[in-house]
């Protein structure tokens, strides 16, 4: 048995990936399930995806042909399956799969019984996700909404989630795909990586570890206005990361949403009929209304203002630490 983890990105696969990572050799001493190596990048089987050109390699990371990490993943596998032992397998870049990657993925792993996983955020928050890890990402868009109407028509990102299965399913069956929602309100016991264990059959067991640091935590409507604006500023690798650290540490305390209400309230109009679809059809018995949740906020932007002060010592901290030209 394979499980190949899809994402979606900005749906906790890093946290489930850590997971994975960090209890790699109890779940194949105890429980019979090998986070596989081939195709290792960081924490996850990212190369497999960027040796078939789906996102930008890591800084520093450097590929080999497509061959040598499908044919090596191909042969773990095998010998996984010799020994009764199931692949895990995850990166959340296979989600920018085209039609001809899926074939080429289906290819591949066709002699073994494969199960897709992917995890779907409400679009709301899926969308101000990805916009604070573009603006991360120096990715230039005047506002969240902005981004959300670029990506709608021109981007990798399909918020129609239906539609982004349909290859998949074309290639793997719809009765293996397993859908899951990265929302607390569907998640077994509130939790993600509980819920991902029972999607594995992984019971619960002391030794497991469960609980890490906090990874890709999004930006607040304020942080993002500072880094928006130093992100005109050249510097590094290494410095970017510890001027996003600066932001995070002087701008990142008050959370607030991006999104207006009127504009969640709008994607509500666009998504929940396409959503009671996607329900309908992946999860059944499960209500669909609400998913996107709607509400009311008449202070939501006051977030955004800068305090001059705060950027004062902002500025002097990138001094002190040489992230000014």
């Amino acid at each position: 048995m394979i499980y190949l983890h899809i994402g979606l990105n900005k749906a906790g696969s890093t946290s489930i990936q850590n997971f994975l990572l960090m209890n790699r050799e109890i779940l194949r001493e105890e429980y019979n399930q090998s986070y596989v190596n081939s195709g290792f990048s960081s924490n996850a089987h990212h190369k497999l995806a960027w040796s078939l050109g789906l996102g930008n390699p890591h800084h520093g990371v450097e590929l080999e042909g497509k061959d040598i990490y499908w044919n090596a993943l191909e042969e773990e596998i095998s010998q996984n399956e010799s020994n009764n032992i199931n692949s895990i397998i995850s990166t959340e870049y296979f989600y920018l799969s085209k039609i001809e990657n899926i074939a080429f993925i289906a290819d591949k792993i066709m002699n073994f019984n494969t199960k897709i996983i992917c995890y779907f955020r409400p679009q709301d928050k899926w969308i101000e996700s990805l916009y604070s890890e573009s603006i991360k990402g120096k990715v230039k868009s005047d506002n969240v909404w902005q981004y959300y109407e670029h990506q709608n028509r021109y981007g990798n990102c399909n918020f129609n989630y239906d539609d982004f299965l349909k290859p998949w399913v074309t290639f793997f069956g719809k009765q293996n795909i397993i859908v899951k929602l990265c929302d607390s309100r569907y998640l077994i016991k509130k939790d993600l990586l509980y819920d991902f264990c029972q999607t594995l059959s992984i019971s619960e067991n002391s030794a497991l570890k469960f609980h890490f640091k906090k990874h890709n935590e999004s930006l607040t409507p304020k942080a993002l206005v500072v880094l928006k604006m130093l992100n005109y500023v050249s510097m590094e690798h290494e410095q970017y990361a510890q001027l996003i650290a600066l932001v995070k540490k002087n701008f990142n305390k008050k959370k607030n949403r991006l999104l207006s209400p009127t504009q969640v309230s709008n994607l509500i109009q666009s998504w929940e009929p396409l959503n009671q679809k996607f329900f309908e059809k992946y999860l059944p018995g499960i209500e669909s209304k609400n998913f996107i949740v709607p509400y009311v906020n008449d202070n939501w932007r006051n977030d955004e203002k800068l305090d001059l002060l705060d950027l004062k010592k902002l500025f002097i901290e990138m001094k002190n630490r040489n992230l000014l030209p």
